[in-house]
């Protein structure tokens, strides 16, 4: 038996804090309803149930937003059902004023109503406000602008196998898309040896493309750059080297010869799209070289690569896969003391072969974006043309915009045009046909004239007075639709925003809403073994009383 240290009682006190905390824990979530209480009740649950929770009120602000338009839209769409009385009555003044049966006297007093009613239709437009915003005087009309490249048109010419460049447009970005665009196998690329200036040689490695067909490489192979006469033997045997042949006695300051290159602007090309293109082994291709006026024996060098020209007109070359791996930039060429043969072309892929593969170039550094449709062409033959179109951005300003979504962007942008009489076209200039000589119309909020009135003095202009008004009714009519068309979307707005606020209500009410009936079972059930420890702990204590016994 033991005094200084009561493990019973220890333990026991131990229990009884336990208890004694789960039960304040209880009593908290029954008096709050909630589960979660601070982050400690649950770290998870309290970021996912406030993610839930912004959303929600987001959810119900828009449902108010929309009300609130749907507000807007009925007050607009009630002063437009007066002025819709108004012209009803104006067409009836016309008809009235048609007739002959009416004198001059008679038609100006239709005249005088008729004025008086046109400046009726000019205050409400000028005066029906929203919140102290005028909504049919123009000021919540949406305005679509589409922008214009600065090149709307172009064509690409090929000068041999496919060309689908330059593109002569300045947008930010655009989409080439090329269909069934075919280069037979074999076609040539054209270099340009040309020996009669003094420039540096530079060949320019273009960009590999990749097609699904046959592409020819380049015809000769160009290594290292040096500067000299050296002769250097060249056998023909496929691996990239040359043997030319010449007419005897022609002096050597030009060659000719073709392999296959799609030029265009490679440069440009940012990205592709669509299933990747692969470029298949090269097939061999032959072509002639001429070479004038060079004695027989006489030897041309290229880099390290030696021609020997022999006593004839023409000859074959090998054109070998590895060919435009061996070009390098910068090649000087010698020929008898020339030290300028200018090579003119880079080496490029072309495609046997592209239907559906999509481009991405950049042009330029203007705002917006375009479309470029590449059409379509049978063969690639040199020297056909491929029309380019560039179609501008639309934009729109201007309008209601209505934020009737909890996120940023959802929103929906209202137009509610201009109704007063002007741009209804029942008042204009004054003096102008089937309008009254002076200005008898005002804008409705003060005595100035500004306008000219229908002209009913006669029984001609009334008649074209009738056609008139009967367009503004038509107008009227179209805007009280398109006004009743937002109203009805704004309803279903409403009816799925409320839907997904209370959808998204229940899903935050699980995670963070306490279970009455279970966290009732666990307070009763914490407050039954706090009490059973507390009568435990005074038990344990009077174990060491024990000890006693013995001393006596």
């Amino acid at each position: 038996m033991r005094i200084n240290h009561n493990i019973a009682a220890l333990n026991t006190h131990r229990q009884l804090n336990t208890a004694s905390t789960n039960q304040t824990k209880s009593m908290e979530k029954l008096a709050s309803g909630l589960r979660i209480n601070k982050a400690g009740d649950d770290a998870a649950g309290l970021a996912i149930s406030e993610k839930m929770r912004g959303q929600i009120r987001g959810l119900d602000q828009a449902s108010k937003n929309a009300q609130d338009g749907i507000s807007m839209l009925q007050t607009a769409e009630g002063a437009l059902n007066e002025t819709h009385d108004i012209l009803q009555r104006m067409r009836e003044l016309a008809v009235q004023a048609s007739n002959d049966t009416n004198t001059g006297n008679d038609r100006g007093e239709i005249q005088k109503e008729l004025n008086q009613l046109t400046n009726e239709i000019n205050r409400i437009g000028n005066t029906t406000e929203f919140n102290t915003q005028k909504l049919i005087n123009g000021d919540k009309a949406a305005t679509t602008s589409t922008s214009t490249p600065s090149s709307t048109a172009g064509a690409a010419t090929l000068t041999s196998g496919v060309d689908a460049g330059p593109i002569p447009a300045t947008q930010a970005s655009y989409t080439i898309t090329a269909s069934a665009v075919n280069a037979a196998a074999g076609t040539a690329m054209g270099i340009d040896l040309d020996g009669d200036s003094t420039d540096d040689v530079t060949v320019t490695e273009g960009a590999d493309y990749t097609g699904d067909g046959t592409a020819e490489t380049a015809a000769a192979a160009l290594a290292t750059a040096f500067a000299g006469n050296a002769d250097w033997d060249v056998t023909d045997n496929g691996d990239g080297t040359l043997t030319l042949t010449a007419k005897a006695g022609q002096a050597a300051d030009g060659i000719a010869g073709n392999s296959l290159a799609a030029s265009g602007d490679a440069s440009e090309a940012q990205t592709t799209t669509g299933a990747a293109a692969t470029t298949s082994t090269a097939t061999a291709a032959t072509g002639s070289f001429t070479i004038s006026s060079a004695a027989e024996g006489e030897k041309l060098t290229i880099g390290n690569k030696t021609v020997s020209f022999y006593d004839s007109t023409s000859g074959n070359y090998t054109d070998a896969t590895d060919a435009a791996s061996k070009l390098s930039s910068d090649v000087a060429v010698d020929i008898n003391g020339l030290t300028d043969v200018q090579v003119a072309d880079a080496v490029r892929t072309a495609f046997s072969s592209l239907s559906g593969r999509n481009v991405n170039l950049a042009s330029g550094d203007t705002t917006g974006s375009a479309t470029i449709s590449l059409a379509a062409a049978s063969t690639g033959a040199a020297g056909n043309t491929i029309a380019t179109s560039v179609s501008g951005v639309s934009t729109t300003t201007g309008g209601v915009n209505l934020q009737i979504g909890a996120n940023q962007s959802q929103s929906l942008t209202l137009d509610i045009s201009d109704m007063r009489a002007n741009a209804l076209g029942i008042t204009g200039t004054a003096g102008s046909a089937g309008f009254t000589g002076t200005n008898t119309v005002t804008d409705g909020t003060n005595n100035a004239t500004t306008e000219a009135a229908l002209d009913v003095s006669n029984a001609a202009n009334a008649s074209a007075a009738i056609t008139k008004i009967q367009t503004a009714i038509d107008n009227v009519s179209a805007e009280r639709s398109k006004l009743g068309a937002y109203t009805n979307r704004l309803d279903h707005s409403i009816n799925n925003l409320n839907t997904s606020s209370e959808n998204l209500t229940s899903a935050e009410s699980r995670i963070r809403d306490v279970d009455m009936a279970k966290e009732m079972m666990t307070q009763t059930k914490n407050s039954i073994l706090s009490q059973a420890a507390q009568a435990m702990l005074a038990q344990s204590n009077q174990m060491p009383q024990g000890v006693l016994q013995l001393l006596k």
